[in-house]
């Protein structure tokens, strides 16, 4: 198991327990990323992605903007807000392939593809 994650306190943003999937978040500027919930669910969101950590929590959470999933759903703007420790893993839309996923074993650390 890695280093422990101190509870998210007054001020700066600290990385947390989901930071590895902010991290790819970021580094995919605002492509469509599918996210992969742990109850299976799954969404897809956009360029409209936000996180932040509130005080006394060790995961981040995300507001995420919704894409449709096919030109026949009118482009309303829709947002989804999430914490991180439901996402199961991070999914490129195109191609299905895991960019991330969390380990089965429970573990905090995620491993990148």
């Amino acid at each position: 198991m890695g280093d422990e994650v101190e509870p998210q306190g007054w001020g700066e943003i600290r990385p947390g327990r989901g930071f590895s999937f902010v991290r790819v978040f970021q580094k995919r500027l605002g492509e469509p990323t599918v996210v992969r919930f742990a109850d299976g669910r799954e969404i897809v969101t956009d360029d409209g992605t936000t996180w932040g950590r509130d005080v006394g929590e060790v995961w981040e959470h995300v507001t995420a903007r919704l894409v449709p999933l096919n030109d026949t759903v009118p482009k309303v703007e829709n947002y989804e807000f999430f914490s991180l420790s439901e996402v199961q893993a991070l999914l490129d839309p195109n191609t299905r392939l895991e960019i991330i996923r969390r380990p089965a074993t429970g573990e905090p650390e995620d491993e990148v593809l």
